[in-house]
């Protein structure tokens, strides 16, 4: 009875794009389709999926706001961080995300002020310069000078 061999197959490494999720098996072949299709200008840029968690993590009130704790939250490398902000078109993308998203945050922002206004009224004083058109006085120049003449050479 002759033993049959079993054959595993060989599972290859692969490497993904970090602007089309493509996947290669070399990173050679991943530099070339990188300049190719994305060293291109008129490219249209598509977010990964990485990058809206990237943008999503940023927003996040939780996430403390350093690059490594961003970079851990979603699972990416510190290079790759720096390769998505090198590149125009993702910081283009990010920075009118990142805009829309903080436009969303003011309602929030605004109650946390309102409820901190009740403890310190450093909040109450912001508030009311947002909503009520209230201004702090400027600093005004408030040195004196004086002038003393004396006549006393009439006596």
């Amino acid at each position: 009875m002759t033993k049959k061999l079993e054959v595993k197959p060989v599972k290859l490494k692969t490497i993904q794009c970090d602007y089309c999720e493509m996947m290669f098996t070399n990173t050679k072949g991943l530099n070339s389709h990188r300049g190719k299709i994305h060293g291109k200008a008129t490219t249209p840029f598509k977010p990964s999926p990485k990058m809206i968690e990237l943008l999503r993590a940023k927003l996040d009130i939780e996430v403390k706001p350093t690059i490594t704790a961003e970079c851990k939250k979603i699972g990416i490398d510190r290079s790759t961080y720096y390769n998505w902000f090198g590149d125009v078109r993702f910081v283009e993308w990010f920075n009118k995300e990142w805009e829309e998203g903080m436009a969303k945050m003011i309602p929030y922002l605004d109650k946390v002020g309102l409820q901190k206004a009740l403890q310190d009224f450093r909040y109450y004083e912001l508030l009311q310069m947002k909503f009520g058109n209230y201004k702090r006085a400027e600093k005004s120049d408030t040195s004196l000078e004086i002038k003393v003449t004396t006549n006393r050479g009439n006596d």
